[in-house]
Order: C-alpha cells, then structure tokens, then sequence
C-alpha cells in the first residue's frame, strides 16, 4: 500500500525543499515517490486576480484527484507539498484518496522573520515574498494553527536542518 505524507506549514517554512529531499531518498533506496505541490498547480491556471479564491478552490480540486491518481497508480509514496490548515482544505486534498490509505502529516514551523529571509532572494517567488502579504499570511496561519489537523511530526526549520527532518521522517517512511 502507498504512502501519503502531507507536508504543510506557512510560506518559506521549507516544505518544498523537504518534499523533493524526501523524494530523491524514496529513489535512492529503489523505491517510487510523486512529489505533488499545490503552488504548482495553481500556478498553472492563469485567471483574473480578482477571482484568486475560485482559482485555489479549483487548483484545490485538480490537486486532490491528482493525489488520488497518483496514489493509484503503483508509486510507493505520493508527497503533497502545500497549506492544508482548514477541514474543506484537507477534504479537497483527500476526496480521491483510497480509505485504505491513511495520510501521515509533517508540519514545518517558522517565524514570519525567517521566512521573510528565506523567500526575499528568491526570484521565483512571486506575491508571496511581499512583505505586507507574507504578514498576513502568517498571521492567518496563527489563527489556523489550533484547528489544524494533528501531525505525526512538527519541526522548527529555524532549528532543525531539511537534512535531519527528512532523515526522520525517511527512516519511519522507508522502514515499511
């Protein structure tokens, strides 16, 4: 049976840098892994700004069935890379997924101050290292965090390197 590992937690907290670490292990080690990431398949869909909640909502949908179709298709591991704070988030992640799979979930932390560092350099980032907008999302993680779904592993990326989270979570994950 596949493993589904949710990797989640605010902007710059490191969850894609995390996800493609722990793919490339699942390789190492003779193993498959689809690594799915939410801001990718956003970033796919071009509409008007003024529609940015509709476009998440449907990004949401296509992103849950392409967990479902991956967790289908024979991968050892299917990794999801993105923010699943809220219960119609998580829904959306989960409506493809076989009952038999169980989701296993890694939150990574970070302070807006550290993420700021983290994401200003980067020229790939696009509103999102927006001072202003990278405040309110902080903000709305904190309001978020309490309702969250529990998770197997939290990290603190300020203290805590990629390497050794994903030695933790890959020891646990490639023992079965």
């Amino acid at each position: 049976m596949p493993e589904l590992l949710i990797v989640t937690g605010p902007i710059g907290s490191g969850k894609s840098s995390v996800t493609k670490m722990l793919a490339e292990r699942f390789r190492e080690a003779g193993r498959s892994a689809a690594v799915v990431d939410l801001d990718e398949i956003v970033a796919m869909l071009h509409a008007p700004l003024e529609n940015v909640e509709q476009s998440w909502e449907r990004a949401r949908e296509v992103h849950g069935r392409l967990v479902g179709e991956w967790l289908s298709s024979g991968v050892d591991a299917v990794i999801v890379d993105g923010p699943f704070y809220s219960q119609s988030e998580t829904a959306a992640l989960m409506q493809c997924v076989p009952t038999r799979i169980a989701a296993r979930r890694v939150m990574l932390l970070a302070t807006y101050e550290v993420a700021l560092e983290r994401v200003a350099p980067d020229p790939s980032r696009g509103v999102s290292k927006d001072p202003v907008i990278l405040r309110l999302k902080y903000e709305e993680f904190a309001r978020e965090l309490p309702s969250i779904d529990p998770c197997e592993w939290t990290f603190d990326t300020a203290e805590c390197s990629i390497g050794d989270i994903v030695n933790t979570v890959a020891r646990v994950l490639l023992a079965n």
